[in-house]
């Protein structure tokens, strides 16, 4: 085994100073004739083949629509119930600290509290509303906005990928339910065969289908792997951690994968001037700066991102909680 491992060289790179030449070279295209067709030749495969992937996963297009309904409701009710919970609920007569005057005149007071006790009016509600929650619901109006059109977007995309499944695979949404992806597999490698969805190669493989979807996870598990991105801290007490916030994971992707700075142009095809090699100081310190940007862009939004996602906590984890709390009583009045 160790003869036939010192056998492998390292390939000697030979660099010129002409820049055309370090581009390497160009993809051929295969001219056989083939039937043509709305799928054939698709520009991006690997967009393709993952909404193709997720389509099934998610059983079909009445799924994902509901998906993305709920995501742009989640926003809009996480916003106003806490804007309501803030302002517009009396706190001091919620947790009887004051009374209520039922008849102003005689000063009777009610015994008995009702929920239009609690809540303020909504004119009173909207005027409680200061400058700092306005500010917070424009941020997120915006953000619900934005993905108000990628959702429109999506589901455009996907109605695309129901086309595809019934006019070319056969398959209708109701028999998702009862067909494996390994099938879909099959039927994807025999449309490659009829109407040549692939323009680079005239078979493909399952091992080809996978590579592209999952192309963006493969690269940073490698580079993970290859210690380029350690996700690690050191704490002085307890040392080297590993830690892999969805924050964290977020920041790589846009850094590396689909940012406006980063290193693909689009899904699949990285810019051409990463292929050239006497690019590679200039490269490196335009990286520098992206990360720099990208890390006092974190810094600002970082109270923004705690209170949102303390409130997502809360909001999903609330049963829990409450069940918890339940629990914690229950022990100590057993103990007392």
């Amino acid at each position: 085994m160790s003869s036939s491992v010192s056998q492998y060289r390292g390939l000697t790179a030979q660099y010129t100073d002409n820049e055309e030449e370090d581009y390497p070279p160009q993809f051929t295209t295969l001219t056989h004739e083939i039937e043509k067709s709305k799928w054939s030749h698709i520009d991006d495969l690997d967009e393709f083949f993952a909404r193709v992937y997720h389509y099934h996963q998610n059983h079909g297009m009445p799924s994902l629509i509901l998906i993305e309904f709920l995501n742009l409701f989640q926003i809009m009710f996480l916003t106003l119930f806490s804007v309501f919970m803030l302002e517009c609920v009396d706190y001091n007569i919620l947790f009887q600290s004051q009374q209520v005057i039922s008849d102003k005149k005689n000063n009777s007071f009610v015994e008995k509290r009702s929920i239009h006790d609690v809540i303020y009016p909504l004119d009173k509600c909207i005027n409680n509303i200061d400058f700092k929650i306005w500010f917070s619901i424009t941020i997120v109006f915006i953000f619900w906005v934005f993905r108000l059109i990628k959702a429109i977007y999506n589901i455009a995309r996907y109605a695309e990928i129901r086309s595809f499944y019934i006019s070319a695979l056969n398959i209708h949404t109701n028999d998702l339910p009862n067909i494996t992806w390994n099938e879909v597999l099959e039927k994807l490698l025999q449309m490659q065969k009829k109407h040549h969805l692939c323009i680079h190669k005239q078979e493909l493989t399952e091992l080809d289908i996978y590579n592209r979807i999952l192309r963006f996870k493969n690269y940073l598990v490698a580079m993970v792997n290859q210690g380029i991105l350690p996700p690690k801290i050191e704490i002085p007490i307890f040392g080297q951690l590993i830690l892999l916030t969805t924050g964290f994971k977020y920041n790589f992707e846009f850094l590396f994968f689909w940012g406006p700075f980063a290193p693909f142009q689009n899904c699949y095809q990285l810019r051409p001037e990463y292929k050239v090699y006497s690019k590679r100081a200039e490269l490196t310190a335009e990286l520098s700066k992206s990360i720099l940007i990208l890390g006092v862009l974190n810094l600002i939004l970082s109270p923004v991102i705690f209170v949102w996602q303390l409130l997502q906590f809360l909001y999903n984890y609330t049963e829990v909680i409450f069940w918890l709390f339940l629990w914690i009583c229950f022990l100590f009045n057993k103990l007392s």
